[in-house]
């Protein structure tokens, strides 16, 4: 049957309580990263039922998370010289901290984990892409900007460095202050005018 969609912020704001208790139910049996701020707004709601649920739906959710790291890494252990393993627990690990429902301390355990599993992969995938996008996003979020410029400074020198490569370079230039860097890459990356269509409007408009 057809059916109207209304946004949790909607349900959150004005729907009744078994309406958010619905809503919940949604949230832990098709989770994303991006349900995780409804689940906490709903963690903090005013009824106490919803409030319950949520925390109950937020615990599934994490027991799902731990339940496959243990698989993950089981399946590693017995080949730990398979590329596409450490790739598949490096980007369940990424899933993981990106949940938004962990304490910072466990994120940054797990991007920790997730980092060294893609600089594992790396060596046998260095074509892909994905990984070298992941690998700069983690180390900017580990605060490891400056390893990050090292690692893909001839990249960006010699304009083989993908879009989101780049902006995620552009990014680790601005925390560590280097403005003539990062102007001079910005200008460079504004001309690979084909480029710009795959990366997110607010980066392009940082860029610019």
């Amino acid at each position: 049957r057809r059916a109207a969609v209304v946004p949790f912020a909607d349900v959150l704001a004005q729907g009744t309580p078994e309406q958010k208790q619905e809503m919940v139910s949604v949230i832990a049996a098709n989770f994303q990263p991006s349900f995780a701020r409804a689940l906490r707004a709903a963690m903090n709601d005013s009824e106490p039922a919803v409030r319950m649920m949520a925390a109950a739906a937020a615990a599934r959710i994490e027991s799902r998370f731990l339940d496959a790291s243990m698989a993950l890494e089981t399946r590693w252990a017995d080949e730990p010289g398979n590329a596409h393993r450490a790739l598949d627990l490096a980007r369940h690990y990424d899933a993981f901290a990106a949940t938004d429902l962990l304490d910072e301390s466990r994120a940054e355990e797990a991007r920790s984990r997730s980092l060294e599993m893609y600089q594992l992969a790396a060596r046998d995938l260095p074509r892909d892409p994905s990984i070298a996008q992941a690998t700069v996003r983690l180390l900017l979020k580990l605060g490891r900007e400056e390893e990050a410029i090292g690692l893909y400074h001839q990249r960006m020198e010699d304009g083989s460095a993908p879009p989101a490569l780049a902006s995620w370079y552009l990014e680790c230039l601005f925390r560590r202050h280097r403005f003539a860097e990062l102007r001079r890459h910005a200008a460079a990356l504004a001309q690979r005018v084909r480029d710009l269509d795959m990366l997110h409007p607010r980066s392009v408009d940082a860029m610019q």
